[in-house]
């Protein structure tokens, strides 16, 4: 049985936060742009063969110094294949030098051309039986980005990176997605007064007495390739406590001391942000290990699995990176052309984190502008990633980070809080997702069924679709009880004709104001709205929950309209009326009653100056009649007796 996600949030987690809200210095969507966004990917184009490879095991053993960019060590993989073969291909920059591939009880050739790794095997490797192989290997990875050495105030560091396509420049991996290594050692012989980072628990610290110690890393959760990393420098390192339902866990960090003070106060933020996500997505996918930061001197930051690169303490990047704990470590996605599935997630959790623990600031808003007014600096766009060999694509900020994000956000407008998060956690924990790889088809199906509705459309718009709508508002100021407007839409792009989406407008009077959603399904369409005030404005999307360009309004509902004249006789219409127009030209007649519900419909012939009207079975009173173009719309107020 599914379980039921709270949509309100508990009381004391509000309170937490309510003292510290003051310190947080809220959404700065140009820095966390320039934090993701400055990421040179670099990408080879060496060939990814079909993997027949099932690797159980890894395990890394390195000496390494941060003053040198050198890596020297070792990699033994446990492993299955899938069918009988005498060869396996890894990926292994061809700047690394393979010593030796060592395989018990056969003969292993190489051959390394480019960054394919080829080993043919003197004895076939049987399907389904377990196996072994230690590759020693050394030298200078290429200067790509994914094995980094430099300085911070003199202090040297050295770390690996390896998203998308890069953990082949720094170790023999299986490439691609497809199998993630079930568990994971990473040992490190390093000077001993530096310390190090690495996925998983520490298990061994040991000083040797000879000015070197070994860090020994443990980690039992299935990983993929570019989530292994490691970070060494002269850090200072401490602790903070993470409590998540029944659960309690070591949150480790690694600072520079100069940014120690800094360190500390932002991630004392974040065992809030934790029960948070534990109230929304299930239990923090790694709590028999720990979650924890290295410093880096890379710009951003990088979700390596439990233990997160970044390269400065800021609330906003740290919350995206332990989103990714959930969206992306836990639940990969499929296929790079997908990275809304990693991205775009981790990226609404910190409007969520905004929207739900400061709830007394406008952080939640200026979060929600400014990822829209991002969006729309460009027309076109689609979050669907076509190319997956531009990682600048990939990872492109306006479009696979904030376009998505706030594709999520409409989402929850379109299916509702209970059913958004509901189908969330669904997705989550689906057997085959969870810690294992998920697609998009996987994620729509899970929305549909937690909504019991078909989202095609939404997802063709706005996902696959490029671009965003922009509103013409056409209003005229009444005070009869019934507020008349009509939204006509043009699109940024032409992938898309029409976004059919809930709009929101605010209608303000002298004595109050409200707020009211309407189904905007067609162009052109009209809406009349019951009010018990006069009502003279009109704002659009007052709360900011709709990717769309800067609206524009007409005061006046007839201003569109080029003129002319209707006459309706009889009326009242007591069985049946002829309408008769001159100067204007009409598509559809919508019937209203006073209370804004449309009652009935007819379609107006092409070039018609006349049309019959048969009333049907409807009571007696005064109803609205809407004349509607394509450009334009005319009421005229019929009774029937």
């Amino acid at each position: 049985m599914a379980k039921l996600i709270p949509i309100l949030l508990l009381l004391a987690v509000t309170t937490l936060l309510h003292e510290t809200a003051k310190a947080q210095e809220g959404p700065k969507n140009n820095i966390f742009m320039a934090h993701q966004a400055n990421r040179p990917h670099p990408i080879n184009n060496a060939p990814v063969f079909p993997s027949n490879l099932d690797i159980t095991r890894t395990i890394m053993n390195y000496e390494l110094d941060p003053h040198v960019r050198v890596i020297s060590g070792s990699v033994t993989h446990h492993f299955q294949v899938k069918e009988s073969t005498q060869e396996l291909h890894l990926r292994l920059a061809q700047e690394l030098t393979p010593m030796s591939v060592e395989v018990p009880e056969n003969q292993v050739t190489i051959d390394h051309q480019g960054y394919d790794l080829h080993l043919s095997f003197s004895r076939a490797l049987k399907p389904n039986y377990p196996y072994h192989l230690t590759i020693r290997y050394n030298g200078t990875p290429p200067d790509n980005g994914y094995f980094l050495q430099d300085y911070h105030n003199e202090t040297p560091v050295l770390a690996t990176f390896s998203e998308p396509y890069g953990a082949g420049d720094w170790w023999p991996c299986n490439p691609g997605l497809g199998d993630k290594i079930d568990s994971l050692d990473i040992q490190l012989t390093i000077p001993s007064q530096y310390l190090a980072g690495a996925n998983g628990t520490l298990v061994e610290n040991r000083d040797h007495g000879d000015g070197t110690r070994t860090m020994r890393f443990r980690h039992r959760y299935p990983i993929v390739n570019y989530n292994i990393a490691f970070a060494i420098s002269e850090y200072e390192s401490y602790s903070d406590e993470i409590t998540c339902g029944e659960e309690t866990f070591p949150m480790e960090n690694l600072a520079w001391v100069d940014d120690l003070a800094r360190a500390q106060k932002i991630t004392a933020k974040l065992p809030s942000v934790f029960e948070l996500f534990h109230s929304y997505f299930g239990d923090y996918p790694f709590k028999e290990e720990k979650y924890g930061h290295m410093q880096w001197m890379r710009s951003g930051a990088m979700e390596h699995q439990t233990m997160t690169s970044t390269c400065c303490w800021d609330y906003e990047i740290l919350v995206h990176e332990l989103g990714h704990q959930w969206f992306g470590n836990m639940v990969t996605l499929a296929s790079w052309h997908d990275i809304f599935l990693n991205e775009s997630f981790a990226t609404y959790v910190c409007g969520l984190a905004y929207e739900t623990l400061y709830p007394d600031t406008n952080y939640w808003e200026r979060w929600k502008t400014q990822k829209i007014e991002h969006i729309t600096s460009e027309p076109d766009g689609s979050v669907y990633v076509e190319d997956t060999t531009n990682v600048q694509r990939i990872f492109d900020g306006r479009l696979s980070y904030n376009k998505g994000a706030m594709v999520l956000h409409m989402l929850r407008s379109v299916v509702g809080d209970g059913a958004f998060f509901q189908g969330i956690y669904d997705y989550l924990h689906l057997l085959e997702n969870q810690y294992g790889f998920a697609t998009m088809e996987s994620f729509i199906e899970t929305m549909e069924m937690a909504s019991d509705t078909s989202l095609t459309e939404f997802f063709n718009d706005w996902y696959y679709g490029e671009g965003y709508p922009t509103y013409t508002i056409v209003y005229q100021p009444s005070c009869s009880g019934l507020f008349n407007f009509t939204l006509h839409q043009e699109t940024s792009d032409n992938s898309v004709d029409f976004f059919e989406m809930p709009v929101s407008l605010r209608l303000k009077g002298v004595e109050a104001d409200t707020i009211v959603q309407v189904q905007n399904t067609e162009n052109h369409q009209s809406f009349l709205v019951p009010l018990t005030f006069c009502a003279s404005e009109i704002t659009f999307d007052p709360e900011h929950n709709l990717i769309a360009g800067p609206p524009s309004y007409s005061n006046g509902i007839n201003d569109l309209s080029p003129g002319g004249s209707i006459h309706i006789v009889p009326n009242p219409v007591s069985h049946k009326t002829h309408i008769q127009w001159e100067g204007l030209s009409f598509s559809h007649l919508s019937i209203y009653s006073m209370t804004g519900v449309c009652v009935d419909k007819q379609r107006i012939p092409a070039q018609s100056t006349h049309i019959e009207y048969f009333r049907k079975n409807l009571p007696p009173g005064l109803y609205l009649f809407e004349f509607r173009s394509d450009t334009y719309s005319v009421q005229k107020r019929v009774l029937l007796k």
